[in-house]
């Protein structure tokens, strides 16, 4: 099959070189992701750790024997 070029080698490095360059895009969008997700969870982490009381009383039901 001719995809417009005189030789096969041509066409198989066009598409080739954008393999690698939609990989390496696609790398760099998924680490932007992770990033913003270790982000995110470091600060609901310490936003939950600024919630947190200095003592807790459980109270538990009175048990009539």
């Amino acid at each position: 099959m001719n995809m417009g070029h005189n030789e096969y080698q041509t066409t198989a490095d066009i598409y080739t070189h954008l393999d690698q360059e939609m990989m390496q895009a696609t790398a760099e969008d998924l680490a932007d992701v992770f990033q913003k997700v270790d982000t995110a969870a470091r600060k609901s982490r310490w936003q939950k750790m600024r919630r947190l009381p200095d003592s807790v009383i459980i109270q538990f039901p009175a048990v009539g024997y």
